[in-house]
């Protein structure tokens, strides 16, 4: 009694500390509270029993069998072996065939092996209850995942790169038919989206990738089902079903987060090898393996932890085998230890030979040649971070320590695609849990395979967040499964203490705890995702770019609709991670630049009625006015992302036989290539206004580094102020552009509002920008804090 007591005052302690964590994240008075607690609660709730069973000897087979058997094998493995040569000649070619032999190899030499295994046992003991509990969660779970799913993060957002990389890849194999190696999983799931909802959107892509985070749920079952009680297994299973974390990362297409279900499949294969020794599994364990060195470099250690495991099991049983003293106990303990010899063989020989083609291909391949270490690589170029300073190196890591702890019950990532912001990445029940399970583990490393558990741990987190150079919780997706196990951990040894209880007491306290709890957590994460995030306007913001704005332009106001852009996204229609959302969907081309409609230049007639979206930061009211003036009959509206309006455009809808109007303009514009304005201009005309949306193309071009990464420009005009009337300029340089300026001869500050009077005036504008982006210059008239492009231009 007193023991529990002295738990459950301890879980009180960490709860109190918890809570004031989350008040003051700075209080280290509650951490230090918070992480006491939980090694006194550790201390309370001492060791689980046992948990290396005594395998049974297997059954013997006739001879007939046994030959079956080992042929099998023998098949087996050359089915592996050929279909490993074959796709490491010729990868296209035989993905498909050789990919389902490769398949039929290792089912073979699972039946094979299986000849040689002891009998099945359903020593889980699966009831009813746990079945019901477990589809329950998993509808919980699909609830979570669904939810307002066409509402946030919609249709037209990205949380990041790596969503329309994952697109193309899908887009490019549905369309073209190529077969990707690298992150071939995430593309051909991509591929299965597009090719069932019969379109190309951010929907389909992601809708794939939701439903196996949610198949997720099963395999992380039957992990914490081999290492704990039913309850606790079920609490784990649903923190790990609930928390926003995973549920974040479930919405989306990204090439990090998919590989988890194989990851948590992987280690539920493991326990389930060392509850039973069945070889049988063997195989597949070496399958996963090595689909993962095709993945993601975060999964890519998946070999060495299953082998670290596979190695501590080995040392464990030739442990029983040295110091058992019962004869038949030694005996089976030798005989399991030559079978842990006997599995690891097999992943490593199994993970070898699939991921041989990969090895073939990088190998040959000049653009990828350290492909398997090539994160380390560029993680190492960083010297500022790798720094040879022994001692400030050391300070660095514990640094990274401190902030890498504080991101699961502190402050969370800082990303606001992947966070709510300021929000910790767990809920204060998970995290209590999560947390003392760890000081469970540490102090008994012996039992529930604690030992390994705390190694995987902090192998994970050394290689995702101490030893890389910024610190980015999407790393650290291979964590999230641990934390379920290490709060299942904890929460067994809670419920190890209420067998003393009568037992409907237990039942009532057992039942009533599991209700708040669970109905508190899920609470607190459905509230993370859905209030604190899609709530929040600025989370929203950061969804959205300026290419994603255009594609929801030209896939809905646009549609059908001939678009001629002018942004400074010069490869729209061009191949790029984002041109399966634009391929056959959106029609047009991209302006060089709004000279190249204006006259003398001229639009001509066309079977599709056409648009002009201008899109900022181009000035797209003074563009759209000069457009009307010009081509009688436009028509010109705004088209605002209401949850983006920064990156608004204004669409021209143009006459279906445009006819321009003379233009003239006392506005000269000159621009060179290289930082100074020397030699021949690449361009020297009249200009309607000093406004990026003017700029020449090649100005705004990436370059290769042996031409000049600099541009220049000069703009001389004269402008007429009506007599009574003053206006207030401003000059606004656009990204990274450096001005100087003039206006009737004197200097014109950059920023800074200049008002001017009745009359003739005269400005000088020199100006130089990086050949990228959106750079340049804009004049600006200032009307009650607005700017709009000052006109130069007469029409007529």
């Amino acid at each position: 009694m007193l023991r529990a007591l002295g738990a459950v005052a301890a879980v009180a302690a960490m709860a109190f500390g918890q809570y004031q964590i989350r008040l003051s994240p700075d209080d280290s008075r509650a951490t230090l509270l918070f992480l006491a607690g939980a090694a006194v609660a550790a201390l309370f709730l001492g060791a689980a029993s046992a948990d290396l069973p005594v395998w049974p000897a297997p059954v013997r087979r006739r001879p007939a069998v046994r030959s079956a058997a080992i042929l099998g094998v023998a098949i087996g493995a050359a089915a592996v072996g050929g279909a490993v040569c074959l796709l490491s000649l010729q990868w296209a070619t035989w993905f498909v065939r050789g990919g389902a032999v490769l398949l039929a190899g290792v089912v073979l030499l699972s039946v094979s092996f299986g000849a040689f295994d002891p009998p099945r046992r359903n020593d889980l003991g699966w009831s009813r209850g746990e079945v019901f509990a477990l589809l329950l969660i998993l509808a919980i779970g699909a609830f979570l995942r669904f939810h307002r799913f066409d509402e946030f993060p919609g249709p037209y957002t990205l949380h990041a790169i790596e969503e329309p990389q994952t697109g193309a890849g899908g887009y490019k194999i549905a369309t073209y038919g190529t077969r990707p190696w690298e992150f071939m999983g995430d593309h051909y799931l991509a591929a299965f989206g597009f090719w069932v909802f019969g379109d190309t959107t951010m929907q389909s892509l992601r809708l794939p990738f939701v439903v196996f985070s949610l198949l997720a749920i099963v395999p992380m079952h039957l992990w914490l089902r081999q290492m704990v009680q039913r309850p606790a297994a079920l609490a784990g299973t649903f923190l790990f079903a609930v928390g926003s974390w995973n549920l974040i990362y479930s919405r989306c297409a990204h090439n990090i987060f998919l590989t988890n279900i194989v990851v948590v499949a992987n280690i539920a294969l493991l326990l389930a090898y060392a509850r039973s020794g069945r070889l049988a599994l063997v195989p597949w364990i070496g399958l996963l393996c090595g689909y993962t060195l095709y993945t993601y470099a975060g999964y890519r250690g998946t070999t060495i932890l299953s082998l670290v495991f596979l190695a501590l099991l080995a040392l464990r049983h030739a442990w029983r085998w040295r110091r058992t003293g019962e004869a038949a106990l030694r005996e089976a303990a030798r005989w399991a230890f030559r079978r842990d010899i006997l599995a690891g063989t097999m992943v490593v020989l199994l993970a070898a030979a699939i991921v041989t083609p990969v090895v073939v291909i990088t190998r040959t391949n000049t653009a990828q040649p350290n492909y398997f270490f090539e994160a380390a690589i560029r993680s190492l170029s960083n010297k500022n971070y790798y720094t040879s300073d022994h001692a400030e190196f050391v300070r660095q890591r514990l640094r990274r320590v401190r902030d890498t702890a504080r991101i699961f019950s502190h402050f969370g990532d800082g990303s606001n695609t992947f966070n709510a912001p300021n929000e910790p990445m767990l809920d204060p029940l998970t995290a209590v849990c999560f947390v003392g399970g760890l000081f469970v583990a540490a102090f008994h490393p012996g039992r529930r395979y604690g030992l390994f558990f705390l190694f995987m741990f902090v192998f994970l987190v050394a290689g995702s967040a101490v030893f890389v150079q910024n610190l980015d919780v999407r790393r650290m997706q291979g964590v999230t499964p641990l934390v379920a196990v290490f709060a299942a951990m904890f929460l067994d040894r809670l419920y190890a203490l209420t067998p003393a209880l009568p037992i409907r007491v237990r039942r009532g306290l057992v039942s009533a705890i599991a209700i708040a709890g669970g109905g508190f957590a899920l609470w607190w994460n459905y509230d993370v995702y859905f209030n604190k995030m899609a709530g929040n306007p600025f989370v929203r913001q950061s969804f959205r770019n300026h290419y994603t704005s255009l594609v929801h332009f030209g896939r809905t106001a646009g549609a059908g609709r001939e678009l001629l852009l002018l942004t400074y996204i010069k490869s729209f229609f061009a191949p790029s991670d984002y041109f399966w959302l634009v391929d056959g969907r959106i029609q047009g081309r991209v302006l060089d630049d709004l000279d190249e409609i204006l006259p003398p230049h001229s639009i001509p007639p066309a079977a599709r009625e056409r648009t002009v979206a201008i899109q900022r930061p181009y000035d797209g009211a003074a563009a759209g006015r000069l457009l009307a003036a010009v081509y009688p009959g436009t028509s010109c509206h705004d088209f605002i992302d209401s949850e983006n309006p920064w990156v608004s455009i204004v669409a021209c809808d143009l006459p279906a036989r445009p006819e321009a109007q003379p233009l003239t303009s006392s506005l000269r514009a000159r621009y060179w290539i290289g930082p100074s304005r020397e030699g021949a201009p690449v361009a020297d005309r009249a200009e309607p206004f000093i406004d990026g949306a003017l700029v020449p193309r090649t100005c705004h071009l990436h370059v290769p580094p042996e031409t000049p990464p600099m541009c220049s420009g000069e703009w001389v005009g004269e402008f007429e102020v009506p007599a009574g009337s003053d206006i207030d300029l401003r000059l606004v340089p656009l990204g990274a552009a450096q001005i100087t300026a003039t206006l009737d001869g004197e200097r014109f500050e950059p920023g800074a509002i200049r008002p001017v009077g009745a009359g003739s005036h005269r400005i000088v504008v020199q100006a130089q920008w990086p050949r990228a982006g959106d750079s340049g210059v804009r004049l600006e008239r200032v009307v009650d804090g607005v700017g709009e492009a000052l006109p130069f231009y007469r029409i007529g």
